[in-house]
C-alpha cells in the first residue's frame, strides 16, 4: 500500500533566497488583497523570498510589513517561482 501512496507525492525543498508563491485560506486573503469576492480572488499570491527554512516542514517568508499574518508557511501552500522578475511589492 504504501507504494501506491509514495507515488503521487513530491518533495519540495527551497533554499535560501528562493522566490515562490503563497497559497491561503479565503478568510485570511483580506491582509493581502481587498477583493469583494473570495470565489475570484487569485489562488495564489507572490512571489516572496524564502528567508529560513524551520524544521523539515517549514519556511518563514519575506512577506510586506502590511500584511496581517504570520510569515511561517508549511511546504505544502508553497509553489516554486519559475522566471525573473522580481519581489512583489
Amino acid at each position: 500500500m504504501m507504494m501506491y501512496a509514495n507515488k503521487k507525492r513530491i518533495n519540495k525543498e527551497f533554499n535560501y533566497d528562493d522566490l515562490v508563491y503563497l497559497k491561503i485560506q479565503p478568510y485570511k486573503q483580506h491582509s493581502l488583497a481587498n477583493t469583494p469576492f473570495h470565489k475570484l480572488s487569485t489562488k495564489y499570491y507572490g512571489p516572496y523570498k524564502v528567508i529560513e527554512r524551520i524544521g523539515k516542514v517549514a519556511y518563514r517568508l519575506d512577506l510586506l510589513a502590511k500584511t496581517r499574518i504570520h510569515n511561517v508557511f508549511h511546504v505544502s501552500l508553497l509553489k516554486k517561482h519559475h522566471g525573473s522578475h522580481g519581489v512583489s511589492e
